[in-house]
């Protein structure tokens, strides 16, 4: 979701989105495995482009949101969960293109940075991704 503002070939805006993603990975850790991800990134960025009769090139960059979780199986039947939401930040460049003067295809890189942070029993983890998403949308 998001408001763009457009003086002559420049354009300002302002998004925010929220994704649902299925970033775990699994680590040996003192001969028990410990299962560790995240279940969404969500941000809210500043954008600034260049249109091109129907194409828009952009940068963006913001503040990021994730939730990092942790669940290792100790012995049979007990086991160790944790979760905690976390802030960091997001910087990325995309395209798109304008089909008609309401639908638009996009193409967006992001890379993610959530710092170091520490999960209640589990000690520090460090978190940052990259995403690639492809889209259709409509203008209003």
């Amino acid at each position: 979701m998001g408001y763009n503002y457009q003086a002559g070939p420049w354009v300002f805006g302002i998004e925010g989105d929220l994704n649902g993603v299925w970033n775990d990975e699994t680590f040996e850790v003192d001969g028990f495995n410990v299962d560790v991800g995240s279940d969404y990134l969500a941000s809210v960025r500043g954008r600034v482009g260049y249109a091109i009769n129907r194409t828009f090139l952009f940068a963006t960059a913001g503040v990021a949101f994730t939730q990092v979780s942790a669940d290792a199986d100790l012995f049979e039947g007990v086991s160790l969960n944790s979760s905690k939401n976390i802030t960091g930040w997001t910087v990325g460049a995309g395209a798109e293109y304008a089909f008609t003067n309401n639908w638009i295809g996009r193409l967006e890189y992001r890379f993610y940075d959530f710092g170091n942070s520490s999960i209640d029993g589990f000690g520090d983890v460090e978190l940052h991704t990259n995403t690639l998403t492809a889209g259709i949308a409509y203008k209003f």
